[in-house]
C-alpha cells in the first residue's frame, strides 16, 4: 500500500467542522481502513483499569501478520455524560482511531479525532462543582444586596426550575451539582438581576 492511495482515500473521508478545522470521526477512518486493507485487522487490548481509569492499545494490522501502527487512549469513568456508562468502550475507539491516524487515515489536519477534539473542548469548558457553586453564591449575594424581594424571587425560580435548595448546594455531591445545575442556574439569575 502506498501512501498516496490513502491520501486519495482521505480526500473521500466525510469530516466534522470544528473551529473552522475538519476533523475525521472513528468510525470513517474505520470504514477507510477497510477498503484500503480488505486483508487488515484491528486488535486492541486493555493495558489497564484501575480505579475507574483505564489505557487501551490499539494494533493495526496490514494482513494477518504485520503490525503497521499502534495507538493509546487514556479515559477517565463519569468524565464525560458517555464515559460515565461506557468509558472502556470509548477508550477503545479513541485508541483506534489514534492508531488509523498513525497509519495516515484520516490525518489531513489531525491525528486527532472529531470525538478526541470534542471531548477535550468539553471537559475545557465544563467548571468545577467548587466554581459554580462560588459563582452562585456570589451572583445570589449580588441579587440579596440590591433587596430581599429581587432575592426571594431569583431564589423561587431557581429552584422551581432545577428543583434544587440553594442552602442545599453545599451538600449535594459534585457530579448531583454538576448534573442539576450547569449553567443555567447563572443564566437565571442574570436574567433576574438585568445581567
Amino acid at each position: 500500500m502506498e501512501f498516496k492511495n490513502i491520501a486519495e482515500m482521505n480526500k473521500k473521508l466525510n469530516s466534522v467542522d470544528i473551529k473552522g478545522k475538519p476533523y475525521n470521526t472513528v468510525n470513517q477512518r474505520v470504514l477507510a481502513f477497510r477498503e484500503l486493507f480488505p486483508d487488515g485487522a484491528i486488535s486492541t487490548e486493555l493495558i489497564s483499569n484501575d480505579n475507574g481509569v483505564c489505557i487501551v492499545k490499539a494494533y493495526i494490522y496490514a494482513d494477518a501478520y504485520r503490525i503497521v501502527a499502534t495507538g493509546h487512549a487514556y479515559e477517565k469513568e463519569s468524565s464525560t455524560f458517555i464515559n460515565k456508562t461506557s468509558y472502556i468502550e470509548n477508550c477503545e475507539t479513541s485508541a483506534v482511531g489514534r492508531a488509523l491516524g498513525f497509519l495516515g487515515i484520516g490525518i489531513t489536519e489531525s491525528i486527532a479525532t472529531y470525538e478526541e477534539v470534542a471531548t477535550a473542548m468539553q471537559n475545557q469548558n465544563k467548571r468545577s462543582a467548587a466554581d459554580i457553586r462560588k459563582a452562585i453564591v456570589t451572583k445570589f449575594n449580588a441579587i440579596k444586596a440590591k433587596g430581599q424581594d429581587e432575592a426571594d424571587a431569583a431564589q423561587d425560580r431557581v429552584e422551581k426550575k432545577r428543583n434544587v435548595k440553594l442552602g442545599d448546594l453545599n451538600k449535594m455531591s459534585d457530579v448531583n451539582l454538576l448534573e442539576c445545575i450547569e449553567d443555567d442556574m447563572i443564566e437565571i439569575l442574570g436574567e433576574l438581576n438585568g445581567k
